[in-house]
């Protein structure tokens, strides 16, 4: 598809069908990046977003830390 470049105030615009917005996962906050002389547009994704949502604390195995093996010695670290 091929659309122009038009002056927006001291930016620049251009027009994207809201089909394609629509496919690409797009809402109001995308990515801009550039690579190999290559404007990318892609949808933002806020890092670690979701990652809690299907969290369940009864699950968390507390005991885990006893399989660790011992520290070598219970000498201080000296600095």
């Amino acid at each position: 598809m091929r659309t122009t470049i038009t002056k927006a105030g001291s930016s620049f615009s251009i027009d994207i069908p809201p089909i394609l917005l629509v496919a690409c996962g797009m809402e109001n906050e995308v990515e801009l990046l550039v690579e190999n002389k290559k404007l990318i547009i892609q949808a933002y994704n806020q890092p670690r977003q979701g990652w809690f949502d299907h969290f369940q604390p009864n699950s968390v195995d507390v005991n885990g830390l006893e399989d660790l093996p011992a520290d070598e010695g219970d000498d201080e670290w000296v600095w």
